[in-house]
């Protein structure tokens, strides 16, 4: 299950997460697991000065966590923090997606720098985040081509 909470430090301090949404997110996660359920929650933006606080919680994944330029939480520091175990679904980085001047090169070289083999051996999940987007076709192709070749 996720929940969309969305916890991100540009809408939340640490001091006011721990005070406030920290035992709200314990519960649900304590809720789902109490029904045999996975709990994953949606925490797209900055997160990076977060970690340490999820811990307590006992989730089981992040939703949308993303590396910069648009959030501030790399991967593999997530893992790091919160264990090799943890469920991560991330975005590829959207200024390749729609960089006006997009290449397949580019996108390749992108997912070369981005996709480690540590996380290629994780519980990742990587996604465009298009978002409603108008995003052309080869994006999606170009992306699968790589995953299908670096398998």
């Amino acid at each position: 299950c996720i929940s969309v909470e969305n916890t991100s430090t540009s809408y939340i301090s640490p001091k006011i997460y721990r005070e406030f949404s920290q035992r709200h997110m314990k519960d649900f996660v304590d809720i789902m697991h109490g029904e045999g359920k996975l709990a994953i929650i949606h925490m797209c933006g900055l997160i990076n000065d977060l970690l340490e606080d999820f811990r307590p919680i006992g989730m089981d994944g992040i939703h949308a966590l993303t590396e910069p330029p648009v959030g501030n939480t790399m991967v593999e520091h997530a893992l790091d923090v919160l264990g090799e175990d943890l469920i991560v679904i991330t975005l590829l980085d959207g200024t390749t997606i729609y960089d006006p001047d997009y290449t397949k090169e580019k996108m390749i070289a992108h997912l070369d720098h981005f996709v480690t083999d540590r996380l290629q051996k994780a519980n990742v999940i990587f996604a465009l985040g298009t978002d409603g987007l108008e995003t052309p076709l080869d994006r999606f192709e170009t992306v699968s081509e790589w995953f299908s070749k670096n398998d």
